[in-house]
């Protein structure tokens, strides 16, 4: 309880803690504390071992988005990291939740997902006892943050009417695939201010949802930060509807449903915390052979300017609108492979035979075209098929 104090000022856990004059290491904490709890939860007064089990190889593997987690989930990764350390004379780096899982683990306040860490773990098993400390009695569930994240603040660019900006964004779209450029500009003007991609990311995901909720306010258009990778895309479908999809698991398949959880992960601190997500998944097949398809920014952003678009010729949305957002190749198959090819060079001298890799910014230029990695990927798949 005290180190979580500690770590609540400066986001450190320390490396070793001095109970009754004795020093136990990181790795002999964590196997006290996976005891010590399954104790807590037990009633039970078992004395705990001091387990030879040595540090894990990475503590920070971690893409844990639940933004809690529960006591019996915690007492689930304790079990297995128990078993795993057992077994293997160290800690796991994390233990798996949700789609990691064959059969995911969850409870009332699931579900959960992703990889958590052994570093999250420790700090949530000192979150934890720091409650009970207090109160006498375990939580039912904890904040499962481990690192200390200052909450990004967003900056106001402006407020637009939305007929404002249902102009400037359909008349940039038509601009853009009227003229067979089929390319949304960097920028645009709305009522004298300019708006940048991001930002107008965010102004067309506001304005798909005030429109669809009758909302009559204005819009208070904010500044948000760029995906890392905004080409990352998989989408299989060739049209999408506005409103109403087809029901995905927990989510409809429709671009209501994308931005709202864009806009639920942006400002999410665990999540985002102002940066928006490079897709928005979904679930394609069941069990195990389930896959997630990736509905990326990029095509978030030609499908709501595309919707835009038709609200205002029509005064209404269309039901569905096509999901194609990538220019048209206007080189011919040869000229786009003599330029792909070149990609080859870099994943080359990227490292050595094994471990070669390509950056996810990596880029081709092919008849004065330039083309992202998600672009030539697509491209390439095309170029197969035919």
């Amino acid at each position: 309880a005290e180190a979580y104090a500690g770590w609540e000022v400066d986001g450190t856990f320390p490396v070793e803690l001095t109970i009754k004059g004795i020093t136990f290491n990181k790795a002999q904490i964590f196997g006290y504390a996976c005891q010590t709890l399954i104790n807590l939860k037990n009633n039970q007064t078992t004395p705990l071992t001091l387990l030879n089990v040595g540090p894990c190889e990475i503590g920070d593997l971690d893409d844990y988005t639940t933004p809690e987690i529960s006591i019996g989930a915690m007492i689930d990764q304790a079990n297995r990291q128990l078993t795993y350390g057992s077994n293997n004379g160290i800690w796991a780096n994390y233990a798996s939740f949700g789609s990691y899982q064959a059969t995911p683990y969850t409870d009332e306040y699931g579900p959960y997902q992703g990889r958590f860490s052994f570093d999250r773990a420790t700090v949530c098993f000192a979150r934890i006892f720091a409650a009970y400390k207090t109160s006498g009695t375990l939580p039912a569930t904890v904040n499962a943050d481990f690192k200390l994240i200052a909450p990004y603040s967003p900056g106001i660019v402006g407020s637009f009417t939305k007929d404002q900006l249902v102009t400037a964004i359909a008349d940039a779209y038509n601009a853009a695939f009227g003229t067979g450029n089929s390319i949304l500009p960097d920028n645009i003007t709305v009522n004298g201010t300019e708006l940048t991609k991001v930002q107008y990311f965010y102004a067309a995901a506001r304005l798909l949802l005030y429109i669809n909720e009758n909302n009559p306010a204005n819009i208070a258009v904010l500044t948000y930060l760029m995906p890392e990778n905004p080409a990352n895309d998989s989408y299989d479908a060739s049209n999408i509807n506005v409103v109403n999809g087809a029901v995905n698991g927990a989510n409809t398949e429709d671009l209501v449903n994308i931005v709202q959880r864009q806009l639920n992960y942006v400002t999410n601190k665990a999540l985002g915390n102002g940066n928006f997500s490079n897709y928005v998944g979904y679930t394609r097949g069941e069990g195990e052979t389930s896959v997630t398809v990736g509905f990326s920014f990029n095509r978030t952003l030609v499908c709501l300017a595309r919707a835009i678009a038709s609200y205002k010729a029509n005064g209404t949305f269309p039901e569905k609108v096509s999901t194609n957002y990538l220019p048209p190749v206007t080189t011919t198959i040869g000229q786009f492979i003599a330029g792909y090819v070149t990609i080859l060079n870099d994943w080359e001298v990227s490292g050595e035979s094994g471990s070669r890799f390509l950056t996810n910014d990596f880029t081709i230029e092919v008849n004065y075209v330039t083309y992202t990695k998600g672009q030539c990927f697509e491209a390439a798949c095309r170029i197969f098929g035919h």
